[in-house]
């Protein structure tokens, strides 16, 4: 083993892509042990070397791995946790794909974005993924686990489908759908409110005033008539916020 070329590259990857691909804990530790990276950017280089697929070790240890044990110790080492392969899937993608809430959880520790990466081939964000997979428990895990603020249900992929739309084609669980349907169109009504009031504030700095015009905290709840002869507080009208 100490005469072994860490760097060797096989068929399929470096030595550490065939170690997890075999799930040999052992030698993955062995080949990232601290003796032989003494210096942290060379081991964040190894640790960062993909496969033909374009897959970093995490993702393939969270695809081909049951064992959280390599998926925490690589997580751990400084793997990147935002590593794309060919298809443009990070490793929350591969988590989602393998229902592995527990690898979810602990990458979402760290970054708390991931969920809404899109990728680059199918514009399929993690959770497209869950939902495909149409694992009604596991969603609701995510549901419980993940700030809802970072679980668009309205992102659209390449076919033009939400979260939400595919899960009303693949999930035949008629109580939760009710369920979902319920949580998220509360969630988007929110959403949408505070994109309208960020979408206003920006606007009200841009807007220079000009004279006989409003100056940007005033508006016209309709674009056709004064609302009660005079114009009215942006904050004042929920009915534009909907």
């Amino acid at each position: 083993m100490d005469g072994m070329n860490r760097t060797q590259w096989t068929n399929y990857g470096t030595l550490l892509h065939e170690a997890v691909r075999e799930n040999n804990f052992d030698l993955v530790t062995y080949l990232l042990s601290p003796h032989v990276f003494e210096e942290s950017d060379k081991l964040l280089r190894f640790l960062e070397q993909r496969d033909y697929l374009g897959m970093t070790a995490l993702p393939l240890a969270i695809q081909l791995s049951n064992s959280m044990e390599m998926i925490k110790f690589l997580f751990y080492q400084g793997a990147d946790i935002r590593a794309t392969d060919i298809h443009g899937w990070t490793p929350m993608h591969h988590a989602m794909d393998k229902r592995g809430i527990e690898t979810a959880k602990l990458l979402y520790s760290k970054d708390k974005s991931l969920m809404n990466k899109a990728a680059h081939s199918t514009h399929d964000t993690p959770l497209h993924i869950l939902i495909r997979r149409g694992h009604v428990e596991a969603i609701r895990e995510v549901m419980r686990t993940f700030g809802r603020e970072y679980l668009d249900w309205f992102r659209l992929n390449d076919l033009g489908l939400s979260a939400f739309d595919l899960a009303k084609l693949v999930i035949g669980d008629a109580e939760f759908l009710r369920e979902l349907r319920a949580s998220v169109l509360v969630d988007g009504w929110k959403l949408k409110r505070q994109r309208a009031r960020d979408n206003f504030e920006r606007a009200r700095k841009d807007i220079q005033p000009v004279q006989g015009f409003p100056t940007g905290k005033e508006f016209l709840r309709d674009d056709d008539e004064v609302v009660d002869g005079s114009w009215e507080d942006f904050t004042k009208a929920p009915a534009l916020l909907v």
